[in-house]
């Protein structure tokens, strides 16, 4: 699974507002290496069955291309339609692991906003999944 792929196994519904992320913190070495950390974890917890995560792994590939689409497009307008498949997503992966792995749960939820961010700006998209 890519980084972003299994962190978009993400994110949630409700939020007041979005937090505007710098392309310049989101592809920063740190945010990289927080990404990598919660796909270790995504892809380690026994909070989420083999099945699942495979599962999500699908639904993770078909919202990161309906984000390149976009991108591709350069409709900067269509990416805030994937707002609500992301948050379902992300919800997803909160309700799976909130029992069984509460510090991934909230690692998840402090990242949501900045994986966002990431997944929105193209520059930001096209260097954290490798084009």
């Amino acid at each position: 699974m890519q980084v972003l792929g299994t962190v978009l196994i993400l994110l949630i519904s409700g939020c007041a507002g979005v937090v505007e992320t710098p392309p310049s913190v989101a592809s920063s070495p740190e945010m990289q290496l927080n990404l990598a950390e919660l796909e270790s974890r995504l892809r380690d917890t026994t909070a989420i069955g083999a099945i699942t995560k495979l599962v999500l792994g699908n639904e993770a590939s078909d919202l990161m291309n309906r984000f390149r689409a976009q991108h591709l497009d350069g409709r900067t307008a269509g990416v805030a339609s994937l707002r609500q498949p992301y948050n379902m997503f992300i919800l997803k992966l909160l309700a799976l692991t909130q029992d069984r792995d509460p510090n991934l749960a909230r690692s998840l939820s402090d990242l949501r906003e900045v994986i966002w961010g990431a997944l929105t700006d193209p520059k930001t998209f096209h260097a954290l999944i490798g084009h």
